[in-house]
């Protein structure tokens, strides 16, 4: 599963293939699925199975293709980890693989221009969102995703993002232990379990040799497809 640039990123690579596409509503599609880290909605509503990119593009709605791509993207990039054995370089855990595809995106950051523009897209809601989910979690989750463009390089916004996307607080703990937990001591595990991922981030971040996967895959994602 890759992470909101680095489906942005793909995304505007690809449209390159598809001039019948609107660019805006195409990556507003893309970026759609994870929404489900609001805990608003299930993967299995917003990531669509066995997707192919001939299916994107004989897909009529620019939107309904940008969701396809996205659970393409994430398909075809978990086999490629599974295949360079990136999880036995940097083991696999519930936070381990959110700072993995977070640095990702810290490493892709230089490669996609004209960030602000893509951030202002989400300024719009698309009435094919509200056919998923009612307005106040797409009201949420585009403004999550346009301060996280914005910002991008200021860590606190960052961990602010992150926070937003610790759907069941990254599952380390049973939704039925934090039921009994009074909301200050839930902050205080959520504060912990934050700043351990930023900690993995940036670990992942000086490893050569997940660098060289990262920047291999997503140079070589269109042959991969």
């Amino acid at each position: 599963m890759a992470a909101p640039l680095a489906h942005i990123l793909l995304a505007v690579q690809i449209l390159q293939t598809m001039p019948d596409k609107d660019e805006k509503a195409f990556i507003i599609g893309t970026s759609f699925p994870d929404i489900r880290y609001l805990g608003c909605i299930s993967r299995d509503k917003t990531h669509i199975k066995n997707v192919t990119l001939d299916d994107i593009k004989k897909e009529k709605s620019s939107f309904k293709a940008g969701m396809m791509f996205h659970a393409l993207v994430d398909e075809v990039r978990e086999k490629y980890m599974n295949e360079h054995e990136i999880y036995k370089i940097f083991p696999r855990s519930k936070l381990g693989d959110a700072a993995l595809k977070f640095n990702e995106d810290l490493l892709l950051f230089p490669q996609l221009n004209d960030l602000d523009k893509y951030a202002y897209y989400f300024d719009s809601i698309l009435f094919e969102e509200l056919e998923f989910i009612k307005s106040e979690y797409v009201k949420t989750w585009h403004k999550a995703l346009k301060k996280y463009l914005l910002n991008f390089n200021d860590i606190k916004n960052r961990f602010k993002f992150l926070k937003r996307c610790a759907k069941r607080r990254f599952d380390i703990v049973e939704k039925s232990f934090f039921n009994n937990l009074k909301r200050s001591a839930l902050l205080k595990v959520n504060q912990i379990l934050y700043n351990k991922v930023e900690k993995l981030i940036e670990k992942v971040h000086s490893s050569e040799k997940i660098k060289a996967l990262v920047e291999d895959f997503y140079n070589s994602f269109n042959r991969l497809v």
